[in-house]
C-alpha cells in the first residue's frame, strides 16, 4: 500500500502537487508520533533495555537477609520462652507481621508489574459512584493542592500570627490590670493570691511571644523561599515547560497531527468515492465524510490522551476528561438539532444541492452543503453567500427549470417600478439595487424591497398603447380608410425619426364609440434597444397622430356637455 502511495505516477501536475503534500504530511505525522512516544517512553523502558539496576539487586539481598533474621528470631523465641508468656506472644506476633510484610515486598519486586491483588481473596463490595469519582479525581485534587501549597501555607501562617497577636494583646492587658489591682490591695493574703495569678499570665505572655517568633520565622522562610520572587517565577515556568507543559505540548501536537492526517485521508477518500456521477455515489461520499468528521475528532482526542496517560500527568488528563464529560452532557440536549444537520449534510434534508431556494426574498442555487453551505446567484454582483447550518435548516429547496431566471433584471437594464420609478440598473447585489433615474441621480433600494415593487424590464422589449379620439363626423370612414392612413403615417413618422429597426410590430384598431369621440387604439411594440426612450416614443406617437389629423383634416373632438330642457308640463 505504501509503495502504491509513494511510487504511483501522477496524471497531472496538480495531482502530483496534491499527492506530494499528502505524502509530506503523512511522513511528518509518523515522525511526530515516533518522537513523541519515544520521549514519553524513554524513562519507562530504560530499565528494560539496560537490565536490572544494581540498587534493585542490593534491595533484594537486603530483604532476603531481613527475612532470614526474622525467622531466626521467631525460632529463638519459641525455644527460650514458655508458651504462657504474654510478652513473648506479643513479640512473636509483631515479628510475624514484619516477616509477612518483607515476604510481600520480595514477591512484588520479583514479579514486576503483576497485580498480586488478583490472586488474593476478593471481598464483595457494593458499588458507590461517589467513591469511584473520588478515586478518579483524587490525583487531580492532590496536584492542585500541591500547586497551591505555598500560598495556602502563607495565608495560614498570617492568620495564625494575627490570632497570636490578638491573644498577646489580651494577655498584656490582663497582666496590667492584675498589677494595678495588686498595687491597690493592702491585704497580704489577697496580694499573694494575685501575685500567683500575675505570674501565670506573665508565663502565658512569654509563651505567646515564643509562638509569635516561631510563626514569624516560618512565615519569613516561606516568603523568602528561593533566591527571589523573579527567580521563583522563572523556576515555576521552567518546571512547567519541562514537566506538565511539555506533556501538554506533546498532547496538542499529537491531537493536531492525528486531526490533520485524518482530514487529509478523508478528502482523498471522498474524492475517490465521489468520482461517480450517480446519486448513490454522492450519498456514499457524504456519509463517508460525516463518519470521518466524527472519527477524526474522537481519534484526535484519544491520541491527545495517550501521551498524558503514558507520562502519568493525571491533572491535565482529569481536566480533559471533565471537559469531555461536560461536552457530552451539553450535546445531549442539542442532539435533535444535530440530527437535522446530519440529514442536511447527507443531502436528504429539506434543502439539497443543485436545487433552487429562496433566501430573504431572493432566489439562490444551492451550490454546496457543508458546515458552512454555499448558495449562488449568478445574476448578482457578489452573488455567493456562506450560510451556517442553522440558517440552512430553516429553508426548503425545489428543483427548477433551466429557463427560470435567477433575477428579473441585470446590469444596464431599463425598468419601471410600481411607483412609476423609471431608471437604468447600474448595480445589483444581494443587499442593494441602484437605479440611475431621469436626470442622472442614483436611487437605492434594498433587494427585497426592489422585488416587492415588481419591476417591469423594458430591455427585453416593451409596448406602447395610445388611445386617440376623432369627431363623429368621420363615422363613415373610421373603421376603414382612417385606420389605414393612420397606420401608414405612424410607420413613416417612426422611420423618419430613426426607429424603423426598433419597431417590432404596429397595430391600429378601432377601440370604441365613446360619448364625445370615436376612439382609436394604437399598439406599438419595440425592441429593448430603445427602452431608455420609452417616454420619448410615447410623445412621438402622439405628435405623429396630431400631424396626420391636420394633414387629413380630421377633427379632434373635445368633451361636450349636453343640456336637455325639461318638458313644460
Amino acid at each position: 500500500m505504501f509503495k502504491h502511495w509513494f511510487c504511483k505516477k501522477p496524471t497531472s501536475p496538480h495531482g502530483q502537487q496534491g499527492k506530494n503534500i499528502y505524502r509530506f504530511w503523512l511522513v511528518a505525522v509518523l515522525v511526530c508520533f515516533f518522537f513523541s512516544f519515544t520521549i514519553l517512553g524513554d524513562e519507562t523502558h530504560a530499565n528494560e533495555s539496560e537490565g536490572l539496576p544494581p540498587e534493585v539487586i542490593t534491595q533484594i539481598e537486603s530483604i532476603v537477609a531481613e527475612i532470614d533474621h526474622l525467622k531466626q528470631k521467631i525460632t529463638d523465641i519459641d525455644a527460650n520462652t514458655s508458651p504462657a508468656s504474654a510478652a513473648a506472644e506479643v513479640s512473636q506476633q509483631n515479628i510475624s507481621e514484619a516477616l509477612e510484610q518483607r515476604q510481600k515486598s520480595l514477591e512484588q519486586i520479583a514479579t514486576g508489574t503483576v497485580d498480586l491483588s488478583l490472586f488474593s481473596e476478593q471481598t464483595s463490595r457494593d458499588f458507590n459512584w461517589q467513591d469511584e469519582l473520588k478515586d478518579i479525581f483524587e490525583p487531580a485534587i492532590l496536584e492542585l493542592k500541591k500547586i497551591t501549597e505555598r500560598p495556602r501555607k502563607i495565608e495560614r501562617l498570617r492568620n495564625e500570627r494575627d490570632a497570636i497577636k490578638t491573644r498577646m494583646n489580651a494577655a498584656t492587658l490582663a497582666v496590667r490590670e492584675i498589677t494595678e489591682l495588686k498595687n491597690r490591695i493592702e491585704s497580704k493574703k489577697v496580694s499573694k493570691h494575685l501575685s500567683g495569678l500575675q505570674r501565670e499570665w506573665q508565663d502565658r505572655q512569654k509563651s505567646l511571644k515564643r509562638q509569635l517568633a516561631i510563626v514569624d520565622f516560618q512565615l519569613n522562610e516561606t516568603i523568602d523561599q528561593g533566591d527571589s520572587y523573579k527567580s521563583g517565577i522563572a523556576q515555576a515556568f521552567q518546571n512547567f515547560f519541562t514537566g506538565r507543559g511539555l506533556n501538554l505540548l506533546i498532547a496538542i501536537i499529537v491531537f493536531a497531527m492525528v486531526f490533520l492526517l485524518l482530514r487529509l485521508t478523508s478528502r482523498q477518500l471522498e474524492k475517490l468515492i465521489s468520482r461517480g456521477q450517480g446519486r448513490e455515489s454522492r450519498f456514499l461520499a457524504r456519509l463517508t465524510h460525516i463518519i470521518f468528521q466524527v472519527a477524526t475528532v474522537l481519534l484526535a482526542v484519544i491520541g491527545a490522551m495517550i501521551p498524558l496517560y503514558i507520562a502519568g500527568d493525571w491533572l491535565v488528563l482529569t481536566v480533559l476528561i471533565i471537559i469531555l464529560v461536560g461536552f457530552v452532557f451539553a450535546l445531549r440536549h442539542s442532539l435533535p438539532r444535530y440530527m437535522d444537520e446530519v440529514r442536511l449534510l447527507l443531502n436528504i434534508g429539506p434543502v439539497r444541492e443543485g436545487e433552487r431556494v429562496v433566501y430573504r426574498g431572493v432566489p439562490w442555487n444551492v451550490s454546496r452543503i457543508n458546515i458552512y453551505s454555499t448558495i449562488v446567484n449568478p445574476a448578482l454582483a457578489g452573488g455567493r453567500l456562506r450560510l451556517p447550518m442553522t440558517e440552512m435548516g430553516n429553508l426548503v429547496s425545489r428543483r427548477y427549470n433551466k429557463d427560470e431566471p435567477w433575477f428579473p433584471t441585470k446590469t444596464d437594464d431599463v425598468v419601471i417600478l410600481d411607483d412609476d420609478t423609471f431608471g437604468t440598473v447600474v448595480l445589483q447585489t444581494p443587499e442593494v439595487i441602484n437605479l440611475r433615474t431621469l436626470g442622472g441621480s442614483v436611487k437605492t433600494f434594498q433587494t427585497a424591497d426592489y422585488l416587492s415593487m415588481r419591476p417591469r424590464n423594458l430591455s427585453n422589449g416593451f409596448g406602447l398603447f395610445v388611445t386617440f379620439g376623432l369627431d363623429y363626423r368621420h363615422q363613415s370612414e373610421i373603421t376603414s380608410s382612417v385606420l389605414t392612413k393612420l397606420e401608414k403615417a405612424i410607420t413613416k413618422g417612426l422611420e423618419e425619426a430613426g426607429y424603423q429597426q426598433a419597431l417590432d410590430k404596429l397595430k391600429v384598431e378601432f377601440e370604441q364609440a365613446a360619448a364625445s369621440s370615436l376612439d382609436i387604439k394604437v399598439l406599438a411594440f419595440f425592441s429593448g434597444e430603445v427602452a431608455s426612450e420609452y417616454f420619448s416614443l410615447s410623445r412621438l406617437l402622439q405628435a405623429i397622430m396630431v400631424d396626420t389629423c391636420n394633414a387629413e383634416n380630421w377633427v379632434i373632438p373635445f368633451n361636450q356637455i349636453t343640456v336637455h330642457n325639461a318638458d313644460s308640463n
